[in-house]
């Protein structure tokens, strides 16, 4: 029945998030192709591109994408079951501490509205797995405490040095095993060989020579661990964001604010949000090292008070739990989330444990040694109440305000649980309680211009540059928006200042490259691609990118030697496969050209564009009838696609199916009305039809636009002389 409580309200609280949508960062599922890919589990152990190093979280993830795919609300039941296997091991782990009301502990964790944020977040799951499995390390680690290490035979350990090194080569390997699986989750579990010593000092009031050695092994692994999380911070995760410039004097105080903070958040959890405001520490007060000395004095004043008592013993454990899973997040190493806000509720999910264990031990108070030893003593003196079969508790208060409190959480939790549900419902709530977070805006930008919003989503990115302007995601942002609507000159500004502020991205330089080539500025463009290509001369995507510039200048020759320089580093590139093709026939080699392009296809059948450049060079050989099906299925794939338009108009027109190809050519230019191309081919069928004064606006037209286009000029005279020898003046 216990069991069947924590699972019913973890369901209960978490059921509002379970029809939700993919949230903030959650692409690391929904977009990771080494997820999707055999070849991506192997790869996440030895050369991961994410932005940290979790390999047995990504393993979890690749399994779950393999048998659920895109089913959000499969990975929703995931981590709220993890969350409730993780309540079920806290009570189980505190059973064997000897906590009174255990399993109270392990309800109020899996209601806790500070835990929602993990549960309710699919990208979180890394806590709600690393979580059970920490538990899964303490829990052999106190079976192998109990079993091998009496306080009788640590003792004897110290007489005697065989003894002591046959002891010694006795380690708890089935929990060293549990450690490393959880810290390859999660790195900041690495405290917790902290947590032994901890243990140890706790159970018998002082930490020996073998306790060292036997943690040894855990210490080892958590700074091998720490050293590859901080590599992938300062290298991968903190890319273009401008982490807080923070002496050690504003380090140390917001760690001691984020102290309070935490503690207050698990004490009183109201007013929770997904991105917290941030605290003004330029410089920090006298008063912001407070919640220093407020811990100091605490831990003092229970180390004191403590000699021969096991109460305050008890509450420095809890409070160590508490404080040591706090250490990795509090800022004193650079952290990409530093960016955001300085706290968020998923990083002391680990903590909380510790405080909702210190609250079920006083909930306990006046019971037996135990929660197993008073539930059976209680129930054979007839003096216990259980209330509806679960709870037992020896007073009646305790007993109601355990139910409230309890109750009270649950409630909240699934309240906060809904916030979850989508992303415009969670940034529009977290706008309403923090107006002034430039990460809170730059999110919303993001599902704005994912809605095609673009107002809209200009004014948020806007405002977020104007909150921070240091801010370079949101001007990368804010450039994408211009460029998506046929902006480039705007997109190539911010996309600069983007460089200005960090210039190693490659993102946004290849980025800067295309905006610069969509404004008409080719050689500006290829100086962007060669730039990157010096930087990393095994940039596929830069070669690629280089060679269909080029090859759009006409400079088919050199586009053909980097696309090809782009397969070879990229052999999977169905894009470059599509452009070698084009610069062959550009080259005067189509038959190549089509061979190419066929084998984009080969490698990705819905792609549209290569569909339109089959049927150009099928219709460019005279095999019209060959091409209008791929044109066709080119359309198909992609409707607004004004260059197939035009090339199924073209191919029409030379079957002799006039009427529809007209038909194609006015679609192609009201997608493109600035296609010189399209006026001319519409022009020659329009005159074709007989209607020469349309033929003559298209042909004005052509040329208003491309003044050099020869073809147009002879065919503008022709049409000109013959409406006037048929008595028509043309229009000038």
């Amino acid at each position: 029945m216990k069991v069947g409580a924590i699972i019913a309200a973890t369901a209960w609280i978490f059921s509002p998030a379970f029809s939700g949508d993919w949230l903030w960062d959650d692409f690391e599922i929904s977009q990771n192709q080494d997820l999707h890919q055999w070849s991506g589990l192997l790869r996440m152990w030895y050369a991961p591109a994410a932005p940290d190093y979790a390999p047995v979280k990504t393993t979890f993830l690749w399994i779950a994408w393999h048998l659920f795919g895109d089913n959000l609300f499969a990975y929703h039941v995931l981590t709220a079951s993890l969350h409730a296997l993780g309540a079920l091991l806290l009570w189980r782990v505190l059973r064997k501490l000897g906590v009174r009301l255990a399993w109270l502990a392990g309800l109020l964790f899996a209601v806790h509205p500070v835990a929602v944020e993990s549960v309710a977040w699919a990208g979180e799951l890394k806590n709600t797995l690393s979580f059970p499995l920490l538990l899964l390390s303490f829990s052999a680690y106190l079976a192998w405490d109990s079993e091998r290490w009496s306080v009788t035979s640590l003792a004897r350990s110290f007489d005697s040095a065989t003894e002591w090194r046959s002891i010694g080569q006795l380690i708890p390997v089935t929990s060293l095993l549990w450690y490393v699986a959880a810290v390859l989750c999660k790195s900041s579990v690495i405290m917790f060989p902290a947590v032994i010593l901890l243990h140890v000092w706790w159970k018998r009031g002082r930490i020996a020579r073998p306790d060292l050695l036997i943690a040894a092994p855990f210490l080892f692994v958590s700074a091998a661990m720490g050293a590859v999380t901080v590599w992938f911070q300062l290298n991968r995760a903190i890319a273009y964001w401008n982490l807080p410039v923070q002496g050690p004097a504003a380090r140390i105080a917001q760690a001691g604010l984020a102290i309070a903070f935490y503690f207050w958040k698990c004490v009183f959890p109201r007013n929770l949000m997904p991105i917290y405001p941030r605290w003004s520490l330029d410089p920090p007060s006298a008063l912001q090292f407070l919640p220093w000395l407020v811990v100091a004095a605490v831990f003092l004043g229970l180390w004191k008070w403590g000699r021969g008592r096991a109460a305050p013993r008890h509450l420095i454990f809890g409070l160590g739990w508490f404080l040591l899973f706090l250490v990795p997040v509090l800022g004193f190493v650079p952290m990409a989330y530093q960016h955001v806000a300085p706290v968020a509720d998923h990083l002391c999910y680990l903590s909380l444990a510790g405080l909702v264990g210190l609250a079920a031990a006083g909930a306990g108070m006046g019971q037996g040694n135990s929660e197993v030893e008073q539930e059976g003593r209680e129930e054979r003196e007839g003096r216990t109440t259980r209330l509806f079969g679960l709870l037992v508790l020896p007073v009646l208060p305790v007993q109601i305000l355990s139910i409230l409190l309890v109750a009270g959480l649950a409630v909240e939790s699934r309240r906060y649980a809904g916030v979850f549900v989508d992303q415009e419902t969670m940034w529009t709530y977290n706008q309403a309680r923090n107006p002034h977070s430039a990460a809170v805006f730059v999110n919303l930008g993001f599902i704005q211009h994912h809605d095609q919003k673009l107002d809209e989503s200009i004014r948020s990115y806007e405002e977020a540059i104007r909150l921070e302007p240091r801010d370079a995601q949101a001007e990368d942002e804010l450039a994408s928006v211009y460029a998506d609507r046929h902006e480039p000159e705007k997109a190539i500004s911010h996309y600069r200042r983007v460089l200005q502020l960090q210039p190693k991205l490659a993102k946004t330089r290849a980025s800067l490259a295309k905006a610069l080539a969509d404004a008409g500025r080719p050689r500006e463009a290829a100086a962007e691609y060669e730039r990157l290509i010096r930087d990393d001369p095994r940039d596929a995507a830069a070669e690629a990118n280089f060679g269909k510039l080029l090859d759009d200048q006409g400079s088919h020759f050199e586009a053909k030697t980097h696309l090809e320089k782009a397969l070879a580093l990229d052999p999977a590139s169905h894009g470059a496969e599509n452009d070698l093709g084009m610069a062959l026939v550009g080259l005067g080699k189509p038959l190549e050209g089509v061979k190419h392009i066929e084998e984009a296809l080969r490698m990705k059948p819905d792609f549209p564009e290569a569909e339109n450049n089959l049927g150009f060079a099928l219709a460019g050989m005279g095999r019209q009838a060959e091409a209008i099906p791929h044109l066709e299925e080119a359309l198909r794939l992609k409707p607004a696609f004004a260059q197939a338009e035009n090339n199924l108009g073209y191919a029409l027109a030379a079957t002799g199916r006039r009427p529809e190809a007209i038909t194609h050519l006015e679609k192609a230019l009201k997608l493109s009305p600035d296609d010189a191309k399209a006026h001319y081919n519409l022009a020659m069928l329009l005159e074709a039809a007989g209607r020469d004064r349309e033929a003559l606006r298209h042909l004005e037209s052509a040329l208003a636009l491309k003044p050099d286009f020869e073809p147009a000029k002879v065919a503008l005279r022709h049409l000109r002389v013959l409406l006037i020898a048929s008595g028509q003046k043309p229009e000038t």
